[in-house]
């Protein structure tokens, strides 16, 4: 998000191991279910509506609006 950087692009990339990723892909990727998506936008536009949330015109804002909802429904 170069906005959030003053327009610079940063390169924060650096050498890993193979085994590190398929070690990272075992434990933190799956495939979610089905009607995941459905479901996460039904729940995000509730909580939205309840807390008079409104959809982010910036990345700073998106931001933002990811941290709420996360917090909001870790608090369910």
């Amino acid at each position: 998000m170069p906005s959030l950087t003053g327009g610079q692009i940063r390169d924060y990339k650096y050498p890993i191991v193979d085994d590190d990723i398929d070690v990272a892909e075992e434990v933190c990727c799956c495939d979610p279910p089905p009607d995941y998506l459905d479901s996460f936008s039904q729940l995000a536009t509730i909580i939205m509506n309840e807390h008079g949330l409104h959809q982010p015109e910036t990345p700073e804002a998106a931001k933002e609006l990811y941290i709420k909802l996360l917090d909001a429904i870790e608090n369910i």
